[in-house]
């Protein structure tokens, strides 16, 4: 198994899964992060159905990356977000009329984290 399918496990557990960037570059198998390994591990995590946040991913080892699944719940609501158009803004009002209170909870968490 490697280390994005290790990854995409512990997405599929937890919806986000909160790391560092340590964590991607020795699943991408290498030593310093730098700008091309940080574009080539956001490329991998994608081949993996993966999305993450920030965007672009950090250069520092000890800062904190969020992944999620795309396709998902979390994913068509970041993406409604980070792409808007009139279909995400219709999503987005959607999830929120239609949604339990604690779904609501975890998108503004999620939110606030990025900002």
């Amino acid at each position: 198994m490697s280390g994005f399918d290790y990854l995409g496990e512990h997405v599929d557990d937890n919806t986000i899964y909160v790391t560092e960037m340590r964590e991607l570059r020795d699943a991408y198998g290498v030593s310093r992060l730098g700008e091309t390994v940080v574009t080539n591990i956001s490329k991998e995590l994608a081949g993996y159905g993966l999305g993450h946040l920030p965007s672009p991913l950090p250069l520092s080892s000890d800062e904190e990356v969020r992944l999620y699944r795309r396709g998902t719940a979390i994913g068509d609501i970041v993406s409604a977000v980070l792409e808007p158009s009139a279909g995400g803004d219709q999503r987005l009002i959607d999830y929120a009329e239609n949604t339990d209170r604690e779904i609501v909870a975890q998108i503004r968490e999620l939110l606030d984290s990025y900002s």
